[in-house]
């Protein structure tokens, strides 16, 4: 009877054992490996479990659905891209899949980036497709009109996508990319745009000048002045003839344009149509909104670029004439 008890107790050891083992990584005996894995999303726990066991980290993808469903939580595994030590018990990789502890991607998106650039910059880092991404952001405006309060005329979401930094998961749907960066846009900026003291521009016009003055500007101090020039002209009837819409239209942001460029009959070339074109140039920063919504005090009517970041500023045709052929002399001076 001792030696069947004995027995017993042996198989049960090596069930506990077994199941120990089971119940841990098949590459315990590693200590600081990691491995980064893509859950697709709509996978039930036994495929989950099977994308694991591909990947080395589970002995069985069974054994991992039924853990899972002993735990409660077979039902919200999260999807996403994980990061996780070979090491890791079976138990804790359930626990991270069901808290969704996704691995995170940093991403900045700078001032002044179109919805392409930005598309393009998701792409590089391979959080989202840069066609799927750009197609939603300039045809799905309305479907954010809930947060923003309106949809924007153009139907696109150029000017509305935020410059900031961004902690994102790769493979994450480009809708939650864009409703992220919109989200952001309405408390960051909406504040600012709905500030008392600007009744004559809505809040599309002000984005749409913001993005004009973000394309403009590349100095902090003079984003005011630049915004001064564009609020005067508007408000005299005088076209804006902003040499960044016409980049805009040509697709090129920082291109020398000639003089063919500025004749491209497009409702954005500020060269041929009065007033503000249909709508942003870009994705403007805080510094361009607060400028457009409080230009500078000035009668500035025209400025030139001096070549160096700044600009030249005047007040009547002949004394811009005149500043421009000064300043295209001082190039060709420095090119000799």
């Amino acid at each position: 009877m001792t030696k069947v008890k004995r027995a017993i107790g042996y198989s049960l050891l090596l069930c506990l054992l077994a199941l120990m083992v089971a119940l841990s990584s098949p590459r315990f005996y590693v200590d600081d490996e990691a491995v980064d894995v893509y859950v697709p999303d709509g996978l039930s726990s036994m495929q989950i479990g099977q994308v694991l066991e591909d990947a080395g980290l589970v002995w069985d993808a069974r054994l991992f659905a039924i853990v899972s469903r002993i735990k409660g939580v077979h039902t919200g595994l999260k999807s996403g891209h994980y990061r996780l030590p070979v090491h890791q018990p079976l138990p804790e990789i359930i626990d991270t899949l069901a808290r969704g502890e996704v691995q995170l991607t940093r991403i900045t998106i700078p001032e002044g980036y179109t919805v392409s650039q930005i598309a393009k910059l998701l792409e590089k880092h391979g959080v989202a497709d840069a066609e799927s991404f750009e197609t939603a952001a300039t045809t799905l405006a309305g479907e954010y009109a809930h947060l923003l309060g309106f949809v924007p005329p153009t139907g696109s979401l150029e000017g509305y996508l935020f410059p900031d930094t961004y902690l994102v998961s790769q493979g994450v749907a480009v809708e939650r990319l864009i409703l992220m960066m919109v989200t952001r846009f309405c408390e960051k900026a909406i504040p600012v745009l709905t500030e008392a003291g600007n009744a004559r521009l809505g809040v599309h016009e002000l984005v749409t000048l913001a993005s004009i003055i973000e394309r403009e500007a590349a100095k902090d101090s003079e984003r005011a002045l630049i915004s001064s020039v564009f609020h005067n002209r508007l408000a005299g009837g005088v076209r804006l003839q902003s040499c960044a819409t016409v980049n805009y239209v040509l697709g090129e942001p920082h291109r020398a344009l000639t003089v063919s460029d500025l004749a491209v009959e497009s409702p954005y070339n500020t060269y041929l149509h009065d007033g503000l074109p249909p709508g942003p140039i870009c994705n403007p920063g805080l510094s361009s909104l607060q400028a457009a919504v409080h230009p500078a005090d000035s009668p500035f009517m025209y400025f030139v670029s001096d070549g160096a970041g700044g600009h030249v500023f005047s007040v009547e045709y002949l004394d811009h004439l005149a500043a421009a052929e000064s300043l295209k002399r001082l190039r060709e001076d420095r090119n000799r």
